[in-house]
């Protein structure tokens, strides 16, 4: 990688591979923010106004560089961030969803097949189908955007819409995931674990508190510039960065300079 560098970025501009990498990631994360600070003026709001939620094992490492080139104030890193996705299906519960087009038949008939089908597939789930609940609806799209309505309400669904389908959606609810209520009783430094020397980064050179991200506990915060490091989670807070731990866990960074 340091050779790449080199060949690359840096022998074309004349510096040398700590300061090739300082430029690519300083690259990066200017153009990403320019990028995200554009997306976020196209849906009407401004970057100031918006929190960037982080996810990922490394994504944390240069979000703070990303947010500032972008204008964002505030950074969410939820907790298990590694294994995001993963952790989001424990909100989730079993279902299977159907639509078959209306075309004249009887709904009611439709809908009899449909849950047939869906009790089958709800028992290859390895559920009992009688613990399941089961939703039928009218579903069709008006102008590129889908309208649903009751099944008692045809004749005049029928007539607004294009494409009249009939939906069955059966859910086994599982037990959740539970997020606790954010209500942190006073604040305190977090624990330091060691120290490293930034290289690759706009504080490079720079010696850095390190903190080990297992330790962390509500109500602790960190200054910045500091470094979380786990065996899943790497997170630079930068200069001019705070984070806080909530009850949930979950890590809120905040900008504590304006410009």
């Amino acid at each position: 990688a340091e050779q790449a560098l080199l060949r690359v970025i840096g022998e074309p501009l004349g510096i040398d591979a700590q300061a090739a990498a300082r430029a690519t990631i300083e690259a990066f994360e200017k153009a990403s923010g320019d990028n995200f600070a554009r997306a976020i003026r196209d849906g009407g709001r401004e970057p100031g106004d918006t929190c960037l939620v982080v996810f990922g094992g490394g994504g944390p490492m240069i979000a703070t560089g990303i947010a500032e080139a972008a204008g964002i104030k505030r950074l969410i890193i939820p907790r298990l961030a590694a294994v995001f996705s993963a952790f989001g299906i424990g909100f989730s519960h079993l279902a299977h969803e159907y639509q078959v087009p209306l075309d004249g038949a009887d709904p009611q008939k439709i809908v009899t097949e449909l849950r047939a089908r869906a009790e089958r597939d709800m028992y290859g789930e390895g559920v009992p189908p009688e613990d399941c609940k089961y939703e039928s609806r009218l579903w069709g799209s008006r102008d590129d955007i889908v309208v649903e309505a009751p099944l008692t309400d045809l004749a005049g669904f029928a007539a607004e819409v294009d494409h009249v389908r009939v939906t069955l959606k059966a859910v086994f609810e599982l037990p959740t995931s539970t997020l606790v209520k954010d209500d942190v009783d006073g604040f305190h430094a977090a624990p330091v674990s060691g120290s490293a020397t930034l290289l690759g980064s706009a504080e490079a050179g720079a010696e850095v508190p390190t903190y080990d991200d297992t330790a962390l506990a509500p109500g602790h915060i960190i200054e910045g510039p500091g470094l979380i490091r786990g065996d899943y989670l790497t997170c630079l807070i930068g200069v001019g960065w705070s984070l806080r731990v909530t009850s949930n866990l979950d890590l809120v960074i905040e900008a504590q300079r304006h410009g």
